[in-house]
């Protein structure tokens, strides 16, 4: 089962890696300046790395329990791209939600994807503070439910 999230983790990166070479060249051809804070970018990759392993740990390892939690994390999936401000500015959102916003933990992980790639600027340290915290929980949690539970896998496939 580890196996497995490691290698869905890893499959998402080898898909991240490609698909910054278009990146690249729609970034050149669009004539947007190509700042030097992309360097910082292997930064906010592991992080989200880190992240996605602990929640992929976490939810394969109920799914084993629960055989509905795949389509309901399915569905929250998509709730929470469109509650995420990914396609859309964060400043658009009006402030009485601004509360959401600022509670969803991907929200800061695309700040530290956001900030070096369009703005040029590397992110404030509380930013990479809160997706450190936020990506060593998640991989605690998971790789302790995991481990509490790796016994019983076998038995319940």
């Amino acid at each position: 089962m580890p196996c497995c999230s490691v290698a869905c983790v890893a499959n998402g990166l080898v898909n991240l890696a490609f698909s910054l070479v278009p990146l690249l060249l729609v970034v050149l051809v669009l004539g947007h300046p190509v700042y030097a804070t992309w360097l910082y970018l292997p930064v906010a990759v592991v992080l989200v790395a880190v992240f996605c392993l602990g929640v992929t740990l976490l939810i394969s390892t109920w799914s084993v329990f629960f055989s509905d939690l795949v389509e309901m994390y399915q569905l929250l999936l998509q709730a929470w791209f469109f509650l995420t401000p990914i396609v859309y500015p964060r400043e658009i959102v009006p402030e009485r939600f601004a509360w959401v916003i600022a509670a969803n933990p991907m929200t800061h992980f695309v700040d530290l994807f956001r900030m070096p790639l369009y703005h040029g600027r590397i992110p404030d340290p509380a930013t990479v503070a809160v997706c450190g915290l936020l990506a060593t929980a998640a991989f605690l949690i998971g790789s302790w439910v995991f481990a509490r539970k790796a016994h019983e896998l076998a038995y319940t496939l």
